[in-house]
């Protein structure tokens, strides 16, 4: 997507503020990443919700759905600032009244939960599987910050400051006084902490909660399993998750795949029509967030953020990620880009090229 073809409707600051001065605003990209994520989310369910997403263009009543992207701009010293956008291209989905509606309703969402005030949240939230989609995405925003660290989102006027100090408590007592219906997921990831050979089942500890699970194998996992002993490993299965983000079951094993969080080479990761033209010792930076529950992939020579469950999750983003910039970025005409969509498209030139028919 490129900023020309994109309206701002919703802008937020994250700041980091640090007990250490010498280290303040100093968190790893993951941990941006982390926020970026959650605060997609929770305005992707908003979208859903929006009165004029209800129907479709072509009026069948069917649920549409508006893509949003989230644009992060040069930051500011202390701060960084985030404009959330809906892309022009599907504003017939959206009305101006609503694109309007779209951060005033961000912020009132999140402030219900700050201020433990169950019956607001719930009013914008009707309907039980959003409000879990909404807590979780909340509580991953301000994940993963240490006693000494915190997270405050501001917006740009400054009516809204809401840390990861000041929500933690609040968010576990709406969570407790919503219904947990369960979400499924297709990946977790887990340490092999004790393997019962006789019975083939095998118990996880999941690093962020510290919880463990266990799960029934077959005879083909025992091997990489034995080999996986105190070891982190992706678990391929049907998730059970509550809105407390715990698990409640797992099912239908599929497969076990090792934690893996070496650097990838980006001319592994290319659509089928492109090619590597100069990308000498080009790689993509893969780790582990904080709470080792989500890997998280970054190509810094296009300004590629990737996060997932897998491994596999991360290298299919980053690949539709290089297609979509190509076909919105090469192939538009260049006066119509914003000067940072410029300087993407000129990298994206010098980087590689589309593939010769018949190759």
């Amino acid at each position: 997507m490129t900023q020309g073809e994109l309206d701002t409707v919703a802008s937020v600051e994250l700041h980091y503020v640090s007990a250490e001065k010498s280290r303040e605003h100093a968190v790893p990209s993951r941990r941006v990443v982390e926020s970026l994520e959650g605060i997609k989310k929770v305005l992707d369910v908003i979208t859903t919700l929006s009165e004029d997403g209800q129907s479709g263009r072509d009026g069948t009543g069917k649920k549409s759905k508006a893509p949003v992207e989230v644009m992060v701009r040069t930051p500011k010293r202390g701060s960084f600032c985030l404009p959330v956008d809906i892309v022009v291209g599907d504003q017939d989905l959206f009305s101006s009244t609503s694109e309007k509606e779209l951060q005033s309703k961000f912020w009132r969402i999140v402030s219900a939960v700050k201020d433990n005030n169950t019956s607001d949240f719930m009013e914008v939230l009707p309907d039980v599987s959003n409000q879990q989609k909404v807590l979780t995405a909340i509580k991953r925003i301000f994940n993963s910050f240490p006693q000494d660290s915190s997270l405050v989102l501001k917006d740009t006027t400054n009516r809204y400051q809401i840390s990861s100090n000041d929500i933690e408590k609040p968010y576990e007592k709406i969570c407790s006084r919503i219904n947990p219906e369960l979400g499924l997921y297709p990946v977790v990831i887990g340490e092999v902490s004790r393997i019962n050979f006789r019975n083939r089942r095998v118990t996880l500890t999941i690093p962020d909660t510290k919880q463990s699970v266990s799960i029934p194998y077959m005879g083909e996992h025992e091997r990489i399993l034995f080999d996986s002993a105190r070891k982190l490993v992706e678990v391929h299965c049907d998730v059970y998750k509550d809105g407390l983000d715990r698990i409640r079951k797992l099912e239908n094993l599929s497969r076990f795949v090792p934690v893996d969080s070496t650097d990838m080479k980006i001319e592994d990761l290319l659509p089928p029509f492109l090619e590597p033209k100069n990308i000498a010792n080009s790689k993509v930076n893969i780790e582990l967030t904080d709470n080792e529950s989500v890997y998280c992939g970054t190509y810094d020579d296009l300004d590629i953020l990737a996060g997932g469950y897998s491994r596999a999750s991360i290298e299919s983003e980053i690949r539709s990620e290089i297609s979509v910039l190509w076909k919105d970025l090469v192939r538009e005409k260049y006066t119509k880009l914003s000067p940072y969509a410029q300087s993407l498209k000129e990298k994206l030139h010098h980087s590689f090229k589309e593939k010769l028919a018949g190759n």
